[in-house]
């Protein structure tokens, strides 16, 4: 519709157009559209393929960077936190880790020297006792066997040398204290033997002799085959 001067209709023109030029119209907005769908398809997965192999590649970075810790037992060397997403933050945690693990390490080395002090200040300890004990055993062992050398009436010869093997277990339980010692600052060095028992048992019966005959018993021993062997 065409106006005049005055705004009023001077002129309508109608136009008729075939139907496949709509037609073709349409297809080629399809068309269109279809191609930009697929454009961006193809952009999206290439945009994740791409983060992908990102987030791939720091996770293996990642997981070098833990083994190289794990194998070198460094609990001083830290992994690298960069980013703000979740391997950023799992990078963070196991740094933690590391910190916290390096932090027991240091505690456990402090608590280690002190206990390693505490044992040499008891090993000299025990040192300076087993000193001060051996010093009056002997003079007993030195006085029970110049008794047992002069004595030979009984029960008196018995007692002198009840009191020369007390004396003597005195000395040996020393020299295992002493032994204890060492063991404890690692200058201990073991050696298997065998021990004969029969000659043990009948010390312990002949130092217990004394005290049974003084209560009128009897001490009859009777030892198995199997330890005279």
């Amino acid at each position: 519709m065409v106006m005049d001067i005055d705004n009023r209709p001077a002129l309508i023109v109608r136009s008729e157009n075939a139907r496949s030029i709509y037609q073709k119209g349409r297809e080629s907005i399809l068309f269109a559209l279809s191609l930009l769908a697929g454009a961006a398809i193809i952009a999206g997965i290439a945009a994740i393929m791409v983060q992908n192999r990102k987030v791939v590649s720091r996770l293996l970075k990642l997981r070098n960077e833990v083994h190289k810790i794990s194998t070198s037992g460094d609990t001083s060397a830290r992994v690298e936190t960069k980013g703000k997403d979740e391997l950023a933050s799992l990078a963070v945690d196991i740094n933690g880790m590391l910190a916290t693990i390096q932090n027991n390490r240091e505690q456990e080395k402090k608590l280690l020297e002190s206990l390693e002090v505490e044992i040499k200040k008891r090993a000299e300890y025990t040192r300076e006792l087993i000193h001060e004990l051996k010093s009056p055993i002997t003079p007993i062992l030195s006085s029970s066997e110049l008794l047992i050398e002069e004595i030979n009436q009984e029960p008196w010869a018995s007692l002198a040398k009840n009191i020369h093997r007390g004396a003597v277990d005195m000395n040996d339980r020393l020299d295992d204290l002493m032994d204890t010692a060492r063991g404890e600052v690692g200058l201990l060095q073991l050696h298997a033997e065998q021990l004969d028992l029969v000659p043990a048992i009948k010390r312990i019966a002949g130092e217990m002799t004394p005290l049974i005959t003084r209560r009128k018993q009897n001490l009859i021993l009777k030892l198995p085959e199997v330890l005279r062997r």
